[in-house]
């Protein structure tokens, strides 16, 4: 009985609290705006697979009070953001969300590290502010393997430096897709690199590799910088003041190669240095400490194939003579050749004097000998008082400081169609064979024959040729290993000043005598190209 009258107790005392707080406020409902995000289309996925660097492409169907908002943006109170996060949480995991774009479609570049993503739709009320969300898988793979660099000054910022990546069937084995990568630098690391291009290189021997090895940097030197760039991040990792046991006092670096001998030499500001990559220890992975000697200008050159005899070998522009520094010399000085080595010396001339070559150097490339893994030099030449055209063949492969043997021939090409206006140069190394460009054509030197080259290829009026690059690669063995179809394809660049447009064109070749096999392809999208390049894809 008492337990009945304390429950009806309670009960009176909370429906008295309850009438207490009955709300006889006037409120004024609105209906909200119904935002949809429709991804029912047959062409919209709930998850994403894409290669790091290439655009990722969703255009979900956007419903704003049943009106679709697609094509009439601005007619709507919407604001949109695209975005993308990574999905794995955990010690070492970026919690960073990197925004792709603000448009009702998303068309960006996938620039994240390699791994499982979300990209995340956001469309908010202006009014408001309330979001409706829409998420999407996003797995991304670091799969910027072998195929073709390509170094540009963009259109959009003269001035500047960038890199673009074509993989085809043409450069890679067993492969059929066909891509084309442009603004990889920009891509990556946020700005175009500064400075004009000037040269690009994937090494074998210089950049960062971990402890079991691995793929090198690729090397990029422009007018103001020189930098070595992961080769699939394409993210920055060497700076210019990493590289110099001595640093200079600025960067300005005219000319960079590697050696086949995990050596590689470069030209900063007129004065000459080498690192020897096969040193062990923290001075060989930097170059060594400046070559002096007397000497004038220096051409824009070091030869790639350079023997082992030889710390650097350069060319005096200036007094128009080869130089070099024999190995632990510390200067740059003249060649001394013996020519008691020869059999018949007093009979014997030679093609040209290495001291006194009396010409100036205009284009260089290495190219074809009869012996295999063994390159001679073949160099460009003008005679300034006559403006007649030469082409020196050198080997400093198989010499030394005191080698007769290093004039090779001397032929003149002056009779050769547009050599005066001569913009770019490479040559076979399977076959007798010189490839030149000038104003919108290509012309095929056959040097041998004794007979002027021909005009192997005609692009249109407006498009000049800026480049041009047999494919092959100067690490014999992984030439041999990993690239597909060496000496057997011809690259060029051209561009079109009028719409600012840089064009690839890569023709199939019969390595020995130069001529088309095949169809040829087209890549455009660049600015104006300096250097193509071959980017291997075999861990060393």
């Amino acid at each position: 009985m008492n337990i009945f009258k304390t429950a009806t107790a309670v009960l009176l005392t909370l429906t008295t609290v309850t009438s207490c707080f009955e709300d006889k406020g006037n409120y004024e409902y609105i209906e909200l705006d119904q935002v949809v995000i429709d991804v029912e289309k047959s062409d919209i996925k709930q998850a994403y697979a894409i290669t790091k660097f290439d655009t990722l492409t969703i255009n979900p169907d956007i419903y704003f009070n049943g009106q679709l908002v697609n094509g009439n943006e601005q007619n709507f109170p919407l604001d949109f953001e695209w975005s993308i996060y990574n999905t794995m949480t955990g010690a070492g995991t970026s919690t960073a969300v990197t925004v792709l774009g603000n448009e009702i479609e998303l068309s960006a570049p996938i620039t994240v590290t390699e791994g499982q993503w979300t990209v995340r739709l956001i469309v908010e009320h202006q009014k408001t502010k309330i979001r409706e969300y829409q998420l999407f898988g996003c797995q991304v793979n670091e799969a910027l393997s072998d195929g073709m660099l390509v170094l540009y000054e963009p259109t959009d910022e003269p001035g500047t430096t960038d890199v673009g990546l074509i993989i085809n069937s043409l450069v890679k084995k067993n492969y059929n897709a066909n891509k084309c990568f442009t603004n990889l630098y920009k891509n990556a690391n946020g700005t175009h690199l500064a400075g004009t291009p000037r040269g690009i290189f994937h090494s074998v021997s210089h950049g960062i590799v971990g402890a079991n090895g691995g793929y090198r940097d690729v090397m990029i030197n422009t007018s103001e910088d020189f930098v070595g760039v992961g080769y699939a991040s394409f993210e920055r990792q060497l700076n210019f003041e990493d590289m110099f046991w001595v640093l200079p006092e600025q960067c300005n670096l005219q000319y960079y190669t590697p050696h086949q001998f995990s050596c590689e030499s470069v030209i900063n500001d007129n004065v000459a240095y080498h690192a020897d990559l096969r040193t062990v220890g923290e001075s060989g992975t930097l170059y060594g400490i400046p070559y002096g000697g007397e000497y004038g200008t220096l051409a824009s050159w070091i030869p790639t194939f350079m023997s082992n005899n030889y710390d650097m070998v350069a060319y005096d522009q200036e007094n128009q003579r080869f130089v070099c520094a024999p190995y632990g010399a510390l200067e740059l000085g003249s060649f001394t050749p013996d020519y008691s080595q020869v059999a018949d010396a007093e009979n014997y001339v030679p093609a040209f004097d290495v001291n006194n070559v009396g010409l100036e150097m205009l284009f260089s490339d290495w190219g074809f000998t009869q012996t295999a893994n063994w390159h001679y030099e073949y160099s460009i030449m003008r005679d300034n008082n006559d403006n007649s055209t030469w082409l020196l063949i050198s080997d400093f492969h198989g010499s030394n400081v005191t080698s007769p043997y290093i004039p090779i021939d001397k032929i003149d090409i002056s009779n050769s169609p547009k050599v005066e206006d001569m913009t770019s140069m490479s040559c076979g190394s399977a076959g007798d064979i010189l490839f030149y460009g000038a104003e919108n054509s290509v012309y095929l030197l056959k040097y041998v024959t004794g007979q002027n080259a021909e005009e192997f290829y005609k692009f249109p009026a407006e498009e000049k040729v800026t480049c041009v690059r047999v494919h092959k690669f100067y690490y014999p063995q992984l030439m041999s290993a990993a690239m597909k179809d060496g000496n057997k394809i011809l690259h060029v660049g051209t561009y079109n000043e009028t719409t600012g447009e840089g064009k690839v064109y890569m023709f199939p070749i019969d390595p020995t005598n130069g001529s088309i096999t095949g169809d040829h392809l087209v890549y455009g999208g660049f600015g104006k190209i300096k250097d193509i390049a071959w980017k291997y894809g075999l861990t060393l």
